[in-house]
């Protein structure tokens, strides 16, 4: 019923993690690795030459560094896609994608529910924009740590490594095909699964990020709740102040930082009191904190 597909940075996954799949799934599924111990492909190739060896109607595109804290999770799979406009389903995302370049979690509109171990230290994050209780939630776009797709969807889809390479952005990127195609992008709250990694913000990183929004400029923003003009204008601001950070800190140049002003001055045009204020923190942050703080104490 599942094709569990999994890019493994060595040459088999571990036994930890197959054990734990067998334990939990409760139903039938074949485990699909793709040894990429050699760094012989990227996120986008591994997953494409993983759907041409799958034969379940249902993909699971994974990370190799997971566990699964939900008994019969399988079958909770299979339950959520009964509805035929669900193209896609992960644990974690975001509802709304400025027009400007950045990662899915950036703007700070987003609802999860993952386990994090990091340095041993092990954390359960929650939470879900506007506090809806339902067990799912329409999104734009997925964390890619596990994601699943109904495979006919890939007669129409596929992972792009023509437009990217490495391994980032490829959830992002097929989120936008299937929401494209007027399919649903879900986050779903009834499977708990631990993540004992973090993605790493690099060159490679930056690089997909501008070549995701060139491809997708044109289609954004893009939102799947209803947003207050002050929500969207934090949400532009959080996005650009991330973006500007990662380009000083990895030294991926000062022209580059030039065009997210750009970017978000057109996104958050200094024509209300709260652009205005954003823009001055953007400018000069360790300010407007002081600031802030000054203001406070009185």
């Amino acid at each position: 019923m599942l094709s569990l597909i999994i890019c493994s940075r060595e040459a088999d996954i571990s036994l930890s993690l197959k054990e734990n799949i067998r334990e939990t799934i409760g139903i039938q599924y074949e485990l699909i690795v793709i040894d990429n111990s050699k760094n012989k492909y990227s996120i986008f190739s591994a997953y494409n030459e993983g759907v041409r060896r799958a034969k379940y109607p249902y993909l699971c595109f994974m990370h190799d560094d997971i566990l699964f804290h939900t008994h019969e999770w399988g079958e909770k799979i299979i339950k959520h896609f009964d509805d035929p406009k669900l193209g896609i389903i992960g644990v974690v995302g975001s509802h709304y994608m400025p027009k400007l370049p950045g990662a899915h979690w950036s703007a700070g509109i987003s609802s999860g529910n993952i386990i994090h171990t990091i340095d041993d230290i092990t954390k359960k994050e929650f939470w879900r924009f506007y506090g809806n209780k339902i067990n799912t939630k329409e999104a734009i776009c997925l964390d890619g740590c596990w994601l699943c797709i109904p495979s006919k969807l890939f007669l129409k889809i596929r992972f792009d490594e023509f437009t990217f390479s490495g391994f980032h952005c490829y959830d992002t990127d097929i989120c936008l095909q299937i929401v494209n195609l007027n399919y649903k992008v879900n986050i779903i709250f009834d499977i708990d699964i631990e993540h004992f990694s973090l993605g790493q913000r690099n060159h490679d990183w930056l690089n997909n990020i501008f070549l995701l929004y060139h491809k997708w400029k044109k289609k954004l923003p893009l939102n799947s709740i209803k947003l207050s003009k002050f929500e969207i204008s934090k949400a532009n601001f959080l996005n650009a102040k991330e973006l500007i950070e990662q380009i000083s800190f990895n030294k991926f140049g000062e022209m580059i930082k030039l065009r997210i002003w750009i970017y978000y001055l057109k996104a958050n045009p200094p024509n209300s009191k709260v652009n205005i204020l954003l823009l001055f923190r953007l400018i000069n942050e360790k300010l407007y904190l002081f600031l802030k703080k000054i203001f406070q104490s009185e």
